[in-house]
């Protein structure tokens, strides 16, 4: 965290100082939204299951990005982005970088340093308010499952009581955590109809609150357009997860270290355009290495398909279906039953852009849980309106 900070502080003064030199761009993008539940138990409260460990949401009342960027010099620009969110209750930076175009003058070489999204599937460049057909995330980038990332079961016993919690927000870790970026280096670029992205940074997909142990997480991602209209996508990811409180845990075993133990991740993403219909789809394999464990791995896998249909200029339908499995573990009675909770959403709503800059949407989404869990269902119905200013 205090790396993090110290490059965003300096990120600042760079842009300060650029200020005097060439033009700063500034601009934003403001989401307002409503939410309303619908089915609820007497007494049970607003479902959380949106909502980041900080409690910011696309569901929040309020929520705006702002973005800086200024040339430093030929080929060379620091980029900043600032968000609010209601939930949240301040300001903070998301994510700040340098930006290096056409390193050594070659067009299929770029990099950027700091912090930013990480190149792990095709989500990111979709999940502003303006961008998103619906209001909701996949489930995939940003669901708590029971898995630890800042302490560590004592047995097998232990972990399946983590599904337990009568919430799911925080509950553990996400396979992917588009909400908080990580700091690191990227080089990315086209070769052909091949774009490659491939970064070392601190913390990992689904912690990145472990930038604070000594490990280095690499992720790639390689994507193919083999035809106008079709796109695939390649990501894999490997590196430690566990914060450096984990060691801390009265069950950590000795003589081992938190780098030891890793996250290893791996997905597809597909992309189709044609006429009036889009379909974007995603699918993920993930396995976190746990102590303690007889298995001495939890895994699960989990994924997307959403589609997007123009009904008249400006007008449009979609939706969005996704899915999170976990594999079996040892309960100690002779059987085997999953580690976590299954769970599937459907969201889907209509979209009308005003111009390319504004976009109105309202939406349903009804999550619905595996057998056993507290909380068997939780639905909403939503409607946003998001711009760029």
């Amino acid at each position: 965290m205090r790396l993090c900070i110290a490059f965003c502080s300096g990120l600042l003064v760079v842009l300060s100082s650029a200020r005097g030199e060439s033009q700063i761009d500034l601009s934003g993008m403001l989401d307002v939204a409503y939410k309303r539940d619908i089915g609820k138990g007497e007494g049970e409260a607003d479902s959380q299951v949106n909502s980041t460990i900080k409690g910011a949401s696309p569901f929040s009342l309020v929520r705006a990005r702002f973005f800086a960027d200024a040339e430093i010099s030929p080929g060379i620009a620091a980029v900043a982005t600032l968000l609010y969110d209601q939930g949240l209750g301040h300001v903070e930076m998301e994510g700040g970088y340098i930006l290096f175009e056409r390193v050594r003058q070659r067009r299929g070489l770029n990099a950027r340093v700091g912090k930013f999204a990480t190149p792990f599937g095709a989500f990111a460049a979709r999940s502003f308010g303006l961008f998103n057909p619906l209001i909701g995330t996949p489930l995939i980038y940003h669901y708590f499952s029971a898995a630890q990332g800042d302490g560590v079961a004592a047995d097998n016993s232990e972990q399946l009581g983590f599904r337990r919690a009568d919430h799911f927000r925080g509950r553990g870790m996400p396979l992917l955590y588009d909400s908080c970026w990580n700091t690191g280096v990227e080089l990315f670029g086209p070769v052909g109809k091949v774009d490659y992205a491939i970064a070392l940074t601190k913390g990992t997909l689904s912690n990145p609150g472990a930038m604070d142990n000594d490990g280095v997480q690499w992720v790639s991602r390689v994507g193919f357009a083999p035809s106008m209209g079709l796109q695939l996508g390649c990501s894999l990811a490997h590196g430690p997860y566990m914060a450096a409180a984990a060691a801390r845990s009265v069950h950590f075993p000795a003589g081992k270290s938190v780098e030891d133990f890793n996250q290893f991740i791996y997905g597809f993403d597909f992309e189709y355009s044609r006429g009036h219909l889009q379909i974007f789809a995603e699918a993920v394999r993930n396995t976190w290495q746990v102590p303690n464990l007889q298995e001495g791995v939890l895994g699960n896998k989990g994924g997307f398909i959403e589609g997007k249909y123009t009904i008249s200029p400006g007008f449009y339908y979609s939706f969005r279906y996704g899915q999170i499995s976990c594999d079996e573990i040892a309960d100690g009675s002779g059987e085997e039953v999953p580690w976590d909770y299954a769970i599937r959403r459907l969201e889907s709503g209509f979209g009308y852009y005003f111009d390319r800059n504004v976009r109105a949407k309202a939406a349903v989404q009804l999550n619905f849980w595996g057998a056993g869990a507290p909380d068997r269902d939780d639905h909403m119905v939503g409607v946003q309106l998001a711009s760029l200013f």
